[in-house]
């Protein structure tokens, strides 16, 4: 795979990256299927990596736990929890992104009802910062990132390489840790 970008500095960069690709019969790829996962609560256009990876980085060193929390309209935070205190940060006005969730069957149109939803309710997930240091750390190229929250369940974060009309879309899933928000 060869990918031509530009880094945030306007430097061309070309990624080149050998992919294993393993060949299956026809029987063998009709018996997989997608891992499931509930729906996502809000999707949100991170911040630049910049500016999140350096936050993320002194949370790493205080707590084990990073609260990651968006809301539908357009907040964004990270945070810990201590025992001498909390600490938070957060980013206002960002891009909040409508993803259309194809059905699977009939009976999940029929049990979906559409209820009215608060934009400014907080959706809250628990990861590891080990995890989302190491996460950030490697992403050096990424132009966009679009998050997606399951609330104490996982994130799902879409690195889009290249520019988003001819580049490919890199889905990394994260999932939560069993912890209470005080």
């Amino acid at each position: 795979m060869d990918i031509k970008t530009q880094t945030r500095d306007g430097k061309q960069v070309n990624v080149t990256h050998d992919v294993h690709v393993v060949v299956r019969r026809p029987a063998e790829v009709d018996e997989m299927s997608q891992p499931r996962c509930p729906p996502l609560q809000v999707h949100i256009e991170l911040p630049p990596s910049d500016q999140c990876r350096p936050v993320v980085e002194h949370l790493h060193k205080i707590g084990e736990i990073i609260w990651l929390g968006a809301t539908r309209d357009g907040r964004f935070r990270l945070s810990v929890n201590t025992t001498a205190g909390d600490i938070e940060t957060m980013w206002t006005n960002l891009k909040n992104v409508a993803v259309v969730r194809e059905k699977e069957t009939e009976n999940e149109e029929m049990e979906e009802e559409e209820e009215p939803v608060d934009d400014s309710s907080w959706h809250l997930v628990p990861l590891p910062s080990k995890v989302l240091h190491k996460w950030l750390s490697s992403q050096v190229l990424q132009n966009y990132v679009i998050i997606g929250i399951v609330p104490h369940y996982c994130l799902v974060a879409y690195v889009y390489v290249g520019d988003r009309q001819h580049g490919g879309i890199i889905t990394y899933y994260m999932p939560s840790r069993n912890v209470s928000f005080d």
